[in-house]
């Protein structure tokens, strides 16, 4: 798989299924759809961040965690 096809699957699972799945989940917790997306919303893209930076500090743990593998 390359980098392309790679980020095209990871949007299409952002967007047609975890977000819509998130939000009938928040919806049924909170009971309000405005609230459920924003919820919802927020928590993708501080997730998103949160990945990106993992993947950015990947190859130096890799690097200092080597004696693990």
């Amino acid at each position: 798989m390359d980098s392309r096809e790679a980020l095209i699957k990871a949007l299409v699972w952002r967007f047609f299924v975890a977000i819509p799945l998130g939000t009938a989940v928040a919806y049924f917790w909170l009971g309000e759809l405005g609230r459920s997306i924003a919820l919802v919303v927020s928590v993708h893209v501080i997730s998103t961040f949160l990945y990106y930076g993992y993947e950015m500090m990947w190859p130096f743990l890799r690097k200092k965690f080597k004696h693990l593998q």
